[in-house]
């Protein structure tokens, strides 16, 4: 960065110099000189742009700790070859690599052969489309690597023998579709493993148990719609899937034992579900068709919000341990039943009832440990036993019920009440109380009509403002271009105009 500083204030200096010689409106009329000035202006902002992309991406000749030199595959001008000579490399102490967002096809074999003690290898957002030329099997060090964002359409038999050594492996965003029999096999270091935003349809027994040691596994956003094989007989070390935005319609809640969060949202799971015996501390169900679903009492995270099935039903364990429960936007048939399941939940600290049509709230019907409570857009119209809130919710201290159908006189109240209970009100400013009362107290329909009115504008408003930015700026140009065109024959008029 030193060489580019004095190289931008050289070329300053220089520029100051001709201006100073040859002045400014003999500048203007010399358009050799013109185009001169002009290119070395353009010098100047690649050769910056050039140094602060190396700044990163190449080891620098006063670099003493190796280790965190980095690769980024960009093609750098000559020039910097010059400032950080690659023979001062110690290669064999470099432990980090990218070519990422390069236009790569493969990677260069000298990598494996040279770089004996990487430990982290980024190859993401290239044009990679197959692991040819990656064997790393006698590497030891080798325990990341990121290959996300490429071209790559299948998982070969073999692959995880060219990294034995490998803990943490992203292979997401790419378009597999095929996990060849033996990809995997059996490797105790890997703990993480990624294979999310990909095209993959079926997950069979023998890849589970091939990647049995992972403790995380990513493979939401695919195209699965079956678990094959029977796992319960198999030792899992696996803690947390990730099987959201899939197109499953069941899956064996004892499948994996191990397992401690399970995210299954936005598939297509209908029917009847049992979690009862499940060892989950953390259940994602979100915008399935579940038409009953039972839970454990370990159970201490669930979303089953956006149901797509209006008869769904919920039922908790005895003795619940259940801490953060989101049912929002469900639009179900039996209102009475939930909220009576929600009432013997002792340890619930956040519960989340937005969106839905409750029309009235009783602070009896919510456990004494409750922390948060969101209300927004449930068409409430009343909320009783307010007055002893602090004796029904002693721990409440977060409540939220915008958007809803309170009576314009009441709210006032309403809010009054809670500030003296010191209860925080999710969008409710001090000094700004009838602002508060006048949006949330008015009918959806006029607030709806108020929101689309603001919006448009606000859109108006930036549009105008666009377009004026626009015509001024178009009209100095043309004005500045026949002010030149006008006086370019006669400098010093222009000099005695200008300045």
């Amino acid at each position: 960065m030193r060489c580019c500083s004095l190289f931008v204030s050289i070329s300053v200096q220089y520029l100051i110099s001709k201006c100073e010689v040859q002045g400014i409106i003999e500048l203007k009329n010399n358009k050799k000189m013109m185009i001169k000035l002009i290119q070395l202006l353009l010098i100047i902002v690649i050769f910056i742009t050039a140094n602060v992309l190396a700044q990163d991406k190449i080891c620098d000749r006063d670099l003493t700790d190796p280790s965190s030199c980095s690769f980024n595959g960009i093609k750098v001008p000559d020039e910097l070859y010059k400032l950080t000579p690659f023979k001062d490399i110690k290669f064999a102490e470099v432990k980090r690599i990218r070519f990422s967002d390069s236009r790569m096809y493969h990677l260069p074999s000298e990598v494996t052969k040279t770089y004996v003690n990487v430990q982290d290898l980024d190859i993401s957002n290239t044009h990679i489309s197959r692991f040819d030329g990656m064997d790393f099997s006698d590497s030891n060090i080798l325990i990341k690597l990121n290959a996300s964002r490429n071209a790559i359409h299948s998982l070969p038999k073999g692959l995880s023998n060219k990294f034995r050594y490998m803990q943490n492996m992203d292979i997401s965003n790419n378009f597999i579709e095929l996990i060849e029999t033996g990809a995997f096999s059996y490797n105790k270091n890997l703990t993480y493993l990624n294979l999310s935003n990909n095209l993959i349809e079926v997950i069979d027994r023998e890849f589970l148990i091939a990647v049995r040691s992972v403790k995380i596994l990513h493979l939401s956003y695919n195209r699965i719609s079956e678990i094959q094989g029977d796992l319960t007989d198999i030792q899992f070390d696996i803690e947390e899937i990730y099987l959201n935005d899939n197109q499953l319609k069941t899956i064996d809640p004892l499948m994996i034992k191990s397992l401690l969060v399970l995210d299954i949202s936005r598939n297509r799971l209908e029917g009847h579900f049992n979690f009862l015996e499940a060892k989950f501390i953390e259940l994602n169900v979100r915008a399935n068709f579940i038409e009953t679903l039972n839970v454990s009492t370990i159970l201490e995270k669930l979303d089953a919000s956006d149901s797509n099935n209006r008869m769904f039903k919920i039922n908790f364990g005895t003795g619940s341990w259940l801490k953060e429960l989101k049912l929002s936007n469900l639009d179900i048939v039996d209102y009475d039943h939930l909220l009576n399941q929600i009432k013997h939940l002792a340890n619930l600290e956040s519960l989340d009832l937005s969106h839905n049509n409750l029309e009235s709230f009783d602070f009896e019907e919510v456990a004494k440990s409750l922390e948060v409570l969101n209300l927004e857009r449930t068409n409430l119209r009343k909320i009783d036993n307010l007055n002893y809130v602090k004796i029904l919710i002693p721990t409440l201290k977060e409540i939220n019920i915008q958007d809803n159908l309170f009576d314009c006189s009441e709210l006032p109240k309403i809010l009054n009440d809670f500030k003296q209970h010191k209860i925080n009100v999710t969008g409710l400013i001090d000094g700004h109380l009838n602002e508060f009362v006048e949006k949330n107290c008015a009918p959806p329909s006029h607030r709806g009509d108020h929101q689309v009115c603001q919006t448009g504008s606000s859109g108006a408003f930036i549009f105008f403002f666009v377009v004026s930015i626009f015509g001024n700026t178009l009209c100095a140009v043309v004005f500045l271009l026949f002010k030149y065109r006008g006086f370019g024959k006669n400098p010093s008029q222009l000099l005695m105009r200008d300045f």
